[in-house]
């Protein structure tokens, strides 16, 4: 940024609901198989969302990216090796 800061957006990516499903009417009046869908399987579309925006100045991104990676040393030094069977 011109003033010096650092911004960084948090983002937040969902799967839309679909616009329409189509099933068939099983014996009973129950939904039966689904015949399709709009937008169809395998077009995956995604809302992204903003969730936060953070601005800080690089001494405090320094900070923070300290303690980040704390963080994650200590989930990786606590995390239980998987047992091979």
């Amino acid at each position: 940024m011109p003033d010096g800061n650092i911004v960084a957006n948090f983002f937040v990516d969902t799967p839309e609901v679909p616009q329409s499903i189509t099933h068939e009417l099983a014996e009973g009046h129950v939904l039966g198989e689904e015949l399709s869908r709009e937008p169809a399987e395998g077009e995956p579309t995604f809302e992204r969302s903003l969730e936060v925006g953070v601005v800080m100045s690089p001494e405090k991104a320094r900070v923070f990216a300290h303690w980040l990676l704390s963080k994650a040393e200590e989930l990786d030094e606590a995390r239980v090796p998987e047992c091979d069977e």
